[in-house]
């Protein structure tokens, strides 16, 4: 017989004491929950060390385009005398004769980093083909993301994550060995395929390990910004798309070794009714983290968790999507944070996969990308935990109105014609409006926690996550614009002006609020006009 039909054969537990429960009685202990069982010991830094490798796999892949992609900075053209025909090529009277390029010389490429443009012949108008190779592999991340995500939920988190890893280390090996652009993009789709897979759970299974007074402060510290500048030095290290690609298999692999000394996740287990073996697992997390094992009561409390999962769950079931838009306010907040997902990552991974184009090194400006981010990110983690005035709304406008002001003097550079003249000013401005999307995303996905009632929180943030990487996959199209270089820049300012003045004006502001479990109550509009008419009549009657 099954843990979960054992439990169900039993009487109500509502009408039996709970193991630690409080009392009106003095000298009785509080009511123990499944947090007490979770710790920050030495179980936890095993999953900490374990999620930072399995991250470096992640935002490796999510940034490797960064490099992979990039633009040569010049392209000359020798001749059989090694004469250079052209300052740069791409720029010169040859940019509209490519094939009769090809066939009387050779190409020079002065570049920091050897990318798939330079070494399959992407450059000049051409390189618009690697922009859309960059699309096809957001586009692999989303479709992951959508399908590993539930399957993490019906069969395991860690289980479903080791596949997730060993597939996306092993098409990344095969990547490497691509010899076309097809070849390419079609191996490294299937490498974002599994990766958005690991992007989704390893996050679930990292905070279901954490107790939740650390999670904040751990969620910043194991994050994109601090990685972005380790990434920075493997692509330093590595110089060639090849070499990056296997170099990020090889910093990633203690993963894998790491995972066999994990278990998996409890709350995973509790929520499948699988109570015995989450039993099991956190018996043995307490044994690993030197702790006393309370054996007696567990049972008795993992079944009580259980049922309150599995009330929750039945619950659940009754909403669908459509909830989202369950009143008109309901509905504004959901099309404008989804739109707003949208915009934040066409600008954010638009800037991104342009950063070859900034004056100054490549890795100077990923690496001052890195540690602006983490230093916005850990100001913004004080300011609001220190001043309740600091909210959602001002953080948010403060951002996307700032990304804004420094899109707005790229795009002034490039209509003036004075880019060479301001390329420090439009280095820092792009880096600056890179920089703040991290700010923008942080605003956005506390606000959707806090904004959805309860019933229909995980749902909201999903569906919103969904909008974001469908701006990852139109972001890498926006600088296809040749006819002006001006006219990326113009978009963006103008769209991160709407996405600014939309959270404003359709969002509340959130911070302090208590968090809804239910959904706000539906006027009904045929009630509405029952008692206005009634009222009108009764107005007749008197007169």
């Amino acid at each position: 017989m099954s843990d979960q039909m054992k439990f169900q054969s039993q009487n109500d537990p509502s009408s039996q004491p709970l193991f630690g429960e409080i009392r009106k009685t003095s000298g009785e202990k509080k009511e123990q929950t499944l947090d007490d069982y979770v710790h920050l010991s030495r179980y936890c830094f095993r999953v900490l060390v374990f999620s930072e490798f399995v991250l470096l796999s992640v935002m490796g892949n999510m940034v490797y385009m960064v490099y992979a992609g990039a633009e040569p900075r010049k392209v000359q053209c020798l001749d059989d005398n090694l004469a250079i025909f052209d300052e740069d090529v791409c720029n010169g009277n040859f940019s509209q004769n490519y094939d009769l390029l090809q066939a009387n010389c050779s190409f020079y490429f002065e570049s920091e980093f050897e990318s798939v443009n330079i070494n399959f012949g992407y450059f000049c108008e051409k390189t618009d083909y690697v922009k859309l190779s960059i699309s096809f592999q957001m586009a692999g991340v989303l479709f992951g993301a959508l399908l590993f995500g539930h399957m993490s939920d019906k069969h395991g988190r860690k289980k479903i994550l080791m596949y997730c890893y060993v597939l996306c280390a092993g098409f990344q090996v095969l990547a490497s060995f691509a010899r076309t652009l097809m070849a390419f993009t079609m191996l490294r789709m299937l490498v974002g395929f599994f990766n958005g897979g690991q992007m989704t759970i390893f996050t679930v299974y990292k905070i279901e390990h954490i107790p939740k007074r650390h999670r904040l402060w751990i969620s910043a510290l194991i994050s994109f910004a601090p990685n972005f500048i380790i990434m920075n030095g493997l692509a330093y290290i590595s110089k060639d798309w090849v070499t990056f690609q296997r170099v990020l298999v090889l910093v990633s692999l203690p993963a894998f070794f790491i995972s066999f000394f994990l278990n998996e996740s409890p709350r995973w287990l509790l929520g499948r009714g699988r109570i015995g073996e989450a039993e099991k697992v956190l018996l043995e997390i307490q044994r690993i983290d030197g702790k006393t094992q309370h054996k007696e009561g567990l049972t008795r409390l993992l079944q009580i968790e259980f049922q309150k999962a599995e009330a929750r769950e039945r619950k659940a079931k009754n909403y669908s999507i459509r909830h989202l838009f369950y009143t008109a306010n309901m509905a504004k907040a959901t099309i404008t944070l989804a739109l707003g997902m949208v915009i934040t990552s066409m600008i954010n991974y638009g800037l991104m996969f342009n950063l070859e184009k900034l004056a100054g090194s490549i890795y100077w400006n990923s690496s001052l990308l890195g540690l602006l981010r983490w230093i916005l990110n850990s100001t913004l983690g004080f300011l609001d935990y220190r001043f309740q005035k600091c909210g959602r709304k001002p953080f948010h406008f403060i951002a996307q109105f700032g990304s804004f002001l420094c899109l707005t003097v790229v795009a002034v550079g490039h209509l003036t014609g004075k880019s060479d003249e301001w390329s420090q000013f439009i280095r820092i401005a792009t880096i600056v409006a890179t920089a703040v999307c991290s700010q923008v995303y942080l605003s956005k996905g506390i606000t959707s926690m806090e904004y959805f009632p309860s019933v229909v929180r995980n749902m909201g943030i999903s569906f919103n996550s969904t909008w974001s990487r469908f701006g990852s996959i139109l972001a890498p199209l926006m600088f296809r614009m040749h006819q002006s270089k001006a006219l990326p820049f113009i978009f963006m300012a103008i769209i991160s002006l709407i996405d600014a003045a939309g959270f404003q004006l359709n969002l509340p502001e959130t911070k302090g609020k208590p968090m809804q479990d239910t959904l706000p109550e539906k006027a009904n509009k045929r009630n509405e006009i029952l008692v206005q008419k009634i009222e009108n009549a009764n107005e007749l009657n008197v007169e």
